[in-house]
């Protein structure tokens, strides 16, 4: 193993050897010592409310590691009577990410996000014909995402790593009629 005396040198490899997803990403920091309690209080620091974050360990392929979900509460509509329906509610890309600059993180854990989220809403923004400010995220996908992309934000700042390696990402291939 490598041991990294200095901090800010902090270097994390992924071996991509089935894709990779934000929730896999926050499990592997959970087993590299980030701790559970710290992230479900930075991610308070959000104004995003109807999810709860469970982490259980689990063994896949004689591997055991921890898995990480982020799961939606039904929520009924009584305090929501005179709004919009929820699964018409959108977040642009420009709304999520000043919403990442508004809160209470650490300097640090806002960068990264906030990287994360503007390459996030590029791709994306390229894939819809759409610049990247106006990308939106339906309601699930946008709790979703947010709790993904600012977890693994908040576990990057935590654990202190600067530096990402990764092995050739496995996308797959095929052919469909």
């Amino acid at each position: 193993g490598v041991v990294v005396s200095e901090r800010h040198m902090g270097t994390l490899y992924f071996d991509c050897f089935s894709g990779i997803a934000g929730d896999l990403t926050i499990g592997a920091m959970l087993d590299l010592g980030l701790d559970f309690d710290y992230l479900q209080t930075e991610l308070r620091k959000l104004p995003v409310e109807g999810y709860q974050v469970k982490a259980s360990r689990v063994v896949r392929a004689n591997i055991s590691a921890m898995k990480f979900d982020v799961v939606m509460e039904a929520h009924g509509h009584s305090h929501d009577h005179h709004h919009h329906d929820h699964s018409h509610f959108h977040r642009k890309a420009s709304q999520i990410l000043t919403m990442i600059r508004d809160s209470s993180l650490t300097p640090n854990a806002k960068r990264i996000a906030g990287d994360i989220f503007t390459k996030l809403a590029i791709s994306e923004g390229r894939v819809h014909h759409v610049a990247p400010e106006d990308v939106e995220f339906h309601e699930v996908g946008a709790i979703d995402s947010i709790v993904d992309t600012v977890g693994t934000a908040i576990g990057f700042d935590a654990l202190g790593i600067e530096r990402f390696l990764c092995s050739a990402i496995n996308v797959g291939a095929g052919f469909i009629h």
